[in-house]
């Protein structure tokens, strides 16, 4: 079973490694001995989606850079498939999205939005 491309992202940061795109290239940097032959099965799988992901992320972190109270995980935590849809589309301006952003992490701080404390890129609840 194939999991999305954000778990699988989530999944290889959590083992130290890093996914970063240049073009249409996702380039895997792991420490030594740490991508093995199944992983890379799964990324080569999983390219195209793996490549819509890192741009969205790409694109979140922008929007949370310098904002206080969220991290680019979180903001995704946060976004409905439609609105990945539409962040993959381009239909969000950086406005828009920093515009998000400063409102999550004021939910955030506020206690408006929680999240598990043992996955804050993923479960939350809004109150």
């Amino acid at each position: 079973m194939s999991l999305p491309a954000h778990d699988l992202i989530h999944e290889l940061e959590q083992r130290g490694i890093w996914l970063e795109l240049e073009d249409d290239t996702v380039r895997a940097m792991a420490p030594k001995g740490m991508l093995t032959p199944d992983l890379v099965e799964r990324l080569k799988a999983n390219k195209e989606t793996l490549i819509l992901d890192l741009r969205v992320m790409t694109t979140l972190r922008q929007a949370c850079e310098g904002i206080e109270g969220i991290t680019p995980a979180q903001f995704r935590a946060l976004c409905t498939p439609e609105d990945i849809e539409y962040i993959q589309a381009g239909r969000f301006s950086l406005e828009c999205l920093r515009a998000y952003a400063r409102s999550f992490a004021e939910g955030i701080q506020s206690g408006r939005i929680v999240f598990h404390p043992t996955n804050t890129a993923g479960k939350h609840s809004a109150r």
